[in-house]
């Protein structure tokens, strides 16, 4: 485990081609107020899977939802592999990959081998985490990867004197939440947040805007303006950024 972490789990989207094998699934409606219009997403579940489902969104785009948990920053990265890179050991085995084949879905590709990620992390205590590590949290980075950005920008909330961190990668299809708060991470946070954040996360990648009338979502959806590419439309006080280390 990486210094000073307690727990990582990685959520991931992949966008799928329609699935031929509906019957399989059961359908289930979103919460209220999770959205805001009905049906923004539809989800799909087998029975007895409680770990991944299928979506329809309501521009009938399919996706595959599913978590790891992991270890590393190594295991991090190529939990969201779709496709296998050529640099790779070509007998090594993806998890994504392996459990998109067991499920008889095809991911579709689009010049991007890597799926939506969402990376939650428990901390005791967020300070002893460096700007270096939550950017590689964010970005879904490799050990050893290059850090290419020279900002970190995030939202910080403090709830029962437990602080709680929202990242956003750069121009990396991926986003971080960092929590010292044990009874969010384990009740809330992962169990029924973690995938909400991500669908908003990906309808705002796909579609433009995140569709909640919600506060934490606007103020998500600022977060990720502000790493964009040619974007200036964002409220920078509505988020905190930091300089990274050269």
């Amino acid at each position: 485990m990486i210094p000073n972490i307690e727990s990582i789990f990685i959520h991931i989207a992949v966008k799928i081609e329609k699935p031929k094998n509906l019957d399989a699934y059961v359908s289930t409606a979103s919460e209220d107020f999770s959205f805001d219009k009905n049906n923004r997403f539809t989800d799909y579940h087998k029975k007895n899977s409680n770990n991944s489902f299928i979506s329809l969104d309501d521009k009938k785009q399919w996706y595959y939802f599913t978590n790891f948990e992991v270890n590393s920053f190594s295991e991090l990265k190529l939990a969201r592999q779709i496709f296998k890179p050529s640099y790779l050991n070509q007998e090594l085995t993806l998890p994504l990959i392996e459990q998109l084949t067991k499920e008889d879905l095809i991911p579709k590709f689009e010049g991007y081998d890597k799926g939506y990620a969402h990376v939650s992390v428990k901390t005791k205590d967020i300070q002893s985490l460096s700007p270096i590590i939550k950017s590689r949290l964010a970005n879904v980075d490799g050990e050893d990867d290059p850090i290419v950005s020279s900002n970190l920008h995030y939202i910080s909330n403090t709830y029962n004197h437990t602080k709680t961190n929202f990242i956003s990668g750069v121009e990396t299809n991926s986003f971080a939440t960092i929590t010292e708060s044990s009874d969010y991470y384990n009740s809330i946070h992962i169990p029924k947040v973690s995938n909400l954040y991500l669908k908003y996360f990906l309808y705002f990648i796909e579609h433009g805007i995140v569709p909640s009338k919600q506060m934490m979502p606007k103020l998500l959806n600022n977060l990720w303006l502000s790493t964009q590419a040619n974007t200036n439309n964002w409220n920078s006080n509505l988020l905190k950024v930091i300089p990274l280390p050269d």
